[in-house]
C-alpha cells in the first residue's frame, strides 16, 4: 500500500513540474507570448514588411532603427505604438483579439506618405 501511494505522489509531482515547464510557443495560447522576431526600421520601409498574425495571440517584435530619423511602428485603430530612436532598439508586445486588416505604419510626419506603412491579414 505504501508503494502504490509513493508511485501515485511521484506521478501525480511529475505532472505538476511537466504543466509548469513552458517556454516560448510557436502558436501562441494560454497566455504565452509568441516572438516575431526584429523588424527594421529604416528611413522610410520596414523590413520585413510582412506579419503571418493569428486573432487572440499576443506577440513581440523588436524594432531596430536604422535610420537616420525618429521612427514608430503603429498599428492603426489600436493602441499600440512603440516610438524607436535612431540606433535604437525597442519592444512591442500586442496582441489582437479580432480578425481582418490591419496597417502597420510610421506615423512620424510624412513618412506614411513616403511609403512606410504595410498591411497585414489577422486571420
Amino acid at each position: 500500500m505504501k508503494k502504490l501511494s509513493l508511485l501515485l505522489a511521484l506521478v501525480v509531482a511529475g505532472a505538476l513540474v511537466l504543466a509548469g515547464c513552458g517556454g516560448k510557443s510557436s502558436g501562441g495560447g494560454g497566455g504565452e507570448v509568441v516572438d516575431l522576431g526584429t523588424i527594421e526600421l529604416k528611413d522610410y520601409e520596414f523590413v520585413p514588411n510582412q506579419l503571418d498574425l493569428k486573432a487572440g495571440v499576443t506577440y513581440k517584435v523588436t524594432l531596430k532603427n536604422t535610420g537616420t530619423q525618429v521612427h514608430d511602428f503603429t498599428i492603426e485603430g489600436t493602441n499600440y505604438s512603440k516610438v524607436v530612436q535612431p540606433g535604437a532598439t525597442e519592444t512591442l508586445e500586442f496582441k489582437l483579439d479580432k480578425p481582418g486588416t490591419y496597417t502597420i505604419v510610421c506615423v512620424q510626419p510624412g513618412h506614411k506618405d513616403l511609403g512606410m506603412y504595410f498591411t497585414t491579414e489577422v486571420k
